[in-house]
């Protein structure tokens, strides 16, 4: 039984969970490639495993902004977003979320490599090279 995720329709999910959810980006990222390929021992409609793909996807929005802003984004309830995360084990949302934040926390290399990247793309930055090559 898959979910039904459009706006207005009664959205609904097989009863079981994952026992333990996991704890890592790493794990989430695995436990996601086997949903799609139907190894999870559990399944997730179509749509609902696009969602959960994309959040692992783009780990730093997905750490950072709301329940809200994820649903509006996707077009789904936020409610949804909080079944996806009791689904794969989690109490709520935002335990599903902090796995992202801890992710995102514990990789400074990986924080600085993304500020460093997005500061060198702004119109000044660009600029500057620009000018500095002439």
């Amino acid at each position: 039984m898959g979910w039904s995720l459009s706006r207005g329709e009664r959205e609904t999910m097989p009863d079981e969970a994952v026992a333990e959810p996991p704890r890592t980006i790493e794990e989430l990222r695995t436990l996601a490639l086997s949903v799609g390929r139907d190894e999870a021992g559990f399944s997730l409609g179509s749509k609902a495993h696009d969602v959960f793909a994309k959040l692992v996807e783009a780990p730093e929005q997905s750490a950072v902004r709301t329940i809200s802003e994820l649903a509006d984004q996707f077009g789904i309830n936020p409610s949804t977003l909080t079944r996806l995360a009791k689904r794969l084990g989690f109490e709520g949302f935002s335990d599903f979320q902090a796995v992202f934040r801890k992710a995102i926390a514990d990789d400074q290399q990986y924080f600085y490599s993304r500020q460093a990247g997005r500061l060198m793309t702004t119109p000044s930055a660009i600029a500057l090279r620009k000018t500095a090559w002439k």
